[in-house]
Parts: C-alpha cells; structure tokens; sequence
C-alpha cells in the first residue's frame, strides 16, 4: 500500500462522502495576481471598523499585525499561509519527521477543534478506540455520545504499557467478545492529563513498534510538549514516524494564549486534506485575527533572532517552563506538607498536574463534591478521567494558577475533610 493511501480505508463513510466546498475550493485562486473575483461573497474589508492591530508584550515591546485586511477577512481552511509555513518550519526543526514532505498541516480553534474532526474522520458508531486507562476528560466527553467501544490500555507510573497495548491486539479474537477490532490508539504521551507522566524514550521506541506490529494509527495528543521540565524534552511518536502512521496534534493554548484558540494537527497529507474538508464545511477556518497576532508574535522573534523565529519561541519557551517548575515545587512542598502518609503522588515530568492516590474504594467523586461545596476547594475527581466512567481513587491537582498560600490553605482544607471523612467511613 503507498504512503500517500495509507489510511483512507479507516475513514468512516460520512468522511469519506465529503466533497470541497465550491465556494471554499475558490480560495486559493484569489492570491494569484491578476485574479478578479466575482465569485465568493467575501464582505468589502473596506466597511469593517477595525484599521490597525497592535499588541504590547510584556517586554514592553509592540508587534503589529501586516496586514490588517488578512487578518479580518475570510482564509483559506488550512491556515493563513505565512503562519502554516512557520508552523511547517517549527515541526521541521524540532520534530524532523522522517518523510516531512509528505506530511500537511491544518490550523484548528485549539488542538481539541483537530482532535474532534479527527474522531469523526476514523470512529463510527460500534467501532473500538484504544486510549490510557486514564486520560483527558474533554476527549472523553466528545466520545461518549458516539456509543464507541472505549479499550483502555494498562499504565504504569511510568504511563502507558506496550505490552498491555500488544496482549489487546494479539488476543482479540477470544478477549473482543464479538466488537470490533481498533484500529486506532489516542495517546497523550507527555504530561499526560490527568497523570502528568511522560513516557521515556525506549517506551516510545516500544509502544510505536507496538503500533507497526499491529498496523495502528496513532493520534498523539500532545499540548504538554514543550512543558517539559527535564534537561532535555523527550522526543515526539511524530518524531519517529518511519511509516506515516502518526497523526499530531499541538496546542498554543499552554505556551502562547488559551483565549487566541490556536492549535494545529500535522499528519499524512491524504488525512490532513480529509480534515480540511470536515473544516470547509463546518467553521470555515480558524480565526483570521488569532493567526495573525501569533504570526505578527513570530516575525518579531524572527528579526530578534537573526532569522531564526523556532529560536525566539524557545527563549519564550524557557521562561514558560521555569514558572510552571518553580509553581511545581510549591505544590510538592504543600503535598508534602500535608498530604504525606494520607495519599500517595509521584510529582509530574511535564505539564500542569499531580495525580493524586486516595485509599482503594473511597470515592473521591463524592468526596469532592463535599470539598468544594463545604471547604470551597476545587479539584476534579479521578471518574471524569476514566474511559468507564467508574469512582476510581484518584484526584487530580492543577498546580497552573494557585499561589503558594492558595495551594497551602487549599491542601490543608482537603487533608483536614479526607480525615473527618476517612475516619467516618
């Protein structure tokens, strides 16, 4: 089978039925010079309020927005081209995906806007997904309608299990009880959210061969990415993608800004161009004004840095990743302060949280209804993470805003209730 074929089959029928949009088809032809559109019912840019964009940085520098008139009108689906060619360079120096000519790139409202079209291009009513026995909560809330058979594939604290990925696949026949086999995984390999676990580099190495082994397609869900706090970031799947069977997804939402709703899949071109369809006929395209301030954002650090933007972000970066470490050790210190012997939690590589255990059966989902209702502590209960909707024993901590005297009061709160409670069982 030819790379550029690879995966059409798994598309469901819906996806595969869909066709370009005819006025979304239009796009590409108005960039070339001479073009005179009669055709597609863009409003005149003329009548629209807005003359410049500007942006203070906290440096106390000023970046504007080139072309005002770009930002504010429609776009292509895939992105504003000069940002798509940024991001294209970015996935290139940090990712150097082995066949990066054959690889696309689709610009979403937030790598969850990918992810959900993603779903909907491969997963059909009835068909099985394979995901960590505990993972994001978002994720699990868009799939739980689709009455899918959700597997969960075995962790440990070191995150997800090959071999347990492996035995599902080999012992199907007798262990799937009449469902179908997956065909796909969806992984967060670092900073998992809940866990906060990132898998090292020989798990990688495994859990791919795992993959190719059974010929899985793999969505790796990766927002935590550049949150790591270790010397030097574990590498992507995307990374190691010898075969084309790994679909990307990356966020601005921890790095740059939650509220600009930037993220952006990377993948084989045949599946990018499928989700580019589900785009044209869904919202379009992502925000014209988002793209631009984070494309204006990359041109500064571009002339900063000797032409070098991936470099300007990586300095951004620095400082990113040294507040969320410094907000981490808060959190050990308050955890260590007044959770120690109560509840155990392995302090996490990367990302925002600390997946915290509680005692085997007690049920942290009424326990933390009673937290925030009586003590005013919000934290989100171990059920909303599992793929079964099951109580487990598991809390989840985001250390991402608190100060060190929230964190404090709010850790001795919850030690104080899990005693009164603990105790009361």
């Amino acid at each position: 089978m030819k790379m550029a074929n690879k995966w059409g089959h798994l598309f469901t029928k819906r996806s595969s039925l869909r066709q370009p949009s005819a006025i979304r088809a239009l796009m590409p032809y108005l960039s070339r010079p001479g073009t005179i559109s009669l055709g597609g019912g863009m409003p005149n840019s003329s009548t629209f309020p807005i003359a410049g964009i500007k942006i203070e940085l906290k440096d106390g520098s000023q970046v504007s927005v080139a072309n005002v008139d770009q930002a504010l009108q429609y776009s292509g689906s895939n992105g504003i081209s000069q940002f798509v060619e940024y991001l294209d360079e970015l996935q290139r120096t940090v990712h150097k995906h082995p066949h990066a000519e054959e690889q696309s790139i689709l610009v979403s409202t937030g790598s969850q806007d990918a992810l959900t079209k993603t779903f909907d291009l491969f997963l059909d009513q009835g068909d099985s997904l394979l995901l960590e026995e505990f993972t994001y909560s978002g994720s699990l809330a868009y799939l739980a309608p689709m009455d899918l058979n959700l597997v969960s594939v075995k962790t440990d604290s070191g995150g997800i299990l090959p071999s347990s990925l492996d035995s599902i696949m080999k012992n199907w026949s007798t262990a799937g009880l009449g469902k179908k086999k997956p065909r796909i995984l969806y992984t967060i390999p670092t900073g998992s959210n809940p866990t906060g676990i990132s898998i090292d580099l020989q798990r990688r190495k495994d859990l791919y061969a795992v993959a190719k082994k059974h010929d899985l397609l793999i969505l790796e869900d990766d927002p935590y990415y550049y949150l790591q706090f270790g010397e030097k970031r574990q590498p992507s799947l995307y990374s190691m993608d010898t075969d084309d069977r790994v679909i990307r997804f990356d966020s601005f939402s921890k790095v740059l800004s939650s509220g600009l709703r930037l993220g952006f899949v990377t993948g084989p071109k045949q599946v990018v161009d499928q989700l580019n369809l589900h785009m044209q006929s869904t919202s379009l395209h992502t925000s014209g004004v988002s793209q631009s301030v984070a494309l204006a954002l990359c041109e500064s650090w571009k002339e900063k840095n000797n032409g070098e933007w991936v470099q300007g972000f990586e300095k951004h970066l620095v400082t990113v990743v040294d507040f969320y470490r410094k907000q981490r050790s808060l959190m050990s210190d308050c955890l260590d302060r007044h959770l120690a012997g109560l509840c155990e939690w392995k302090l996490p590589d990367a990302g925002m949280f600390v997946w915290v255990k509680m005692p085997d059966g007690f049920s942290t989902a009424a326990f933390a209804k009673m937290l925030v209702e009586v003590e005013g502590v919000l934290v989100v209960a171990g059920q909303n993470f599992s793929p079964s909707g099951e109580d487990i024993p598991y809390i989840r901590l985001s250390f991402s805003t608190a100060s060190k005297e929230s964190m404090d009061e709010a850790l001795s709160r919850f030690a104080n209730m899990f005693n009164e409670v603990y105790i009361n069982q």
